[in-house]
């Protein structure tokens, strides 16, 4: 079953840029895969630390091999920039490596692009990853 929410078309302004901001972020932590690409185009790009994916498949996979690594994962961004078709984030999020245990926090950039369906027909992502203890969780707060 398809997605009900869907991201608002653009041109974008400062109240849609905050609610596919929000959208976005409420996906990633809920950890609906699913959901999140069916924001996508089929043939959707994205570039995320060296890797490029050409079409949803790809995106799929390289989100699945991650999510297997990243444990108690927690993703928050502020927007950074916006133009028409365009959604720059700030990004960071805390997780736990799968296999050390260790906690991590990223800190980095996301670059969307819509088109006029209101569909990502590309990202670009970076992040950088720094250790921390557990004890310096910001975002994850266990229940």
């Amino acid at each position: 079953m398809k997605n009900e929410k869907r991201l608002i078309p653009p041109p974008l302004d400062k109240t849609s840029a905050e609610f596919n901001r929000q959208l976005i972020c409420d996906l990633l932590n809920e950890g609906a895969l699913q959901a999140l690409l069916d924001l996508g185009t089929d043939d959707a790009s994205w570039q995320h630390q060296g890797e490029i994916c050409k079409n949803k498949d790809e995106i799929a996979e390289l989100l699945n091999k991650r999510n297997q690594r990243l444990l108690h994962y927690r993703w928050h961004s502020t927007i950074w920039n916006y133009s028409e078709e365009r959604l720059s984030l700030q990004i960071v999020s805390e997780w736990q490596h799968c296999s050390s245990g260790q906690w991590y926090r990223s800190n980095g950039q996301l670059l969307l692009s819509f088109n006029e369906s209101a569909l990502i027909t590309g990202a670009v992502s970076t992040s950088q990853d720094h250790k921390i203890s557990a004890d310096s969780r910001e975002l994850f707060k266990p229940q």
